[in-house]
């Protein structure tokens, strides 16, 4: 949880969403879709760079694979589940009370 965010039931569960969505691979060698979750996930973690990623002992893939990876992830995610999952605030009223929520909970001054 502490590298990418997520507990392995919902990381399992997103790979689980993500899976019918993405290219596997074609050869023997190739990322396959767990790899390309968790890379994507560390990137959104930590906002680090691609090449650093890929260095990481859990993925060790070059920095154009890290960025193919993000990149396939992150677009599966915004084309087949941002609908389902992700919402955000449409009103002024909204935003006002998710602001409010902040600075109670968080006790720090949103603007």
């Amino acid at each position: 949880m502490e590298l990418f965010r997520l507990n392995k039931v919902t990381t399992r569960w997103l790979i689980n969403q993500i899976q019918p969505f993405t290219h596997e691979p074609v050869k023997s060698f190739g990322v396959t879709t767990e790899i390309k979750v968790l890379c994507a996930l560390r990137f959104y973690a930590t906002g680090c760079y691609q090449r650093s990623i890929g260095q990481d002992f859990n993925c060790g893939l070059s920095q154009s694979s890290v960025h193919r990876c993000i990149r396939e992830i992150t677009n599966v995610i915004y084309e087949h589940l941002c609908d389902q999952h992700i919402n955000f605030p449409n009103t002024r009223r909204e935003r006002n009370l998710i602001k409010m929520n902040l600075w109670y909970d968080g006790d720090f001054l949103v603007q």
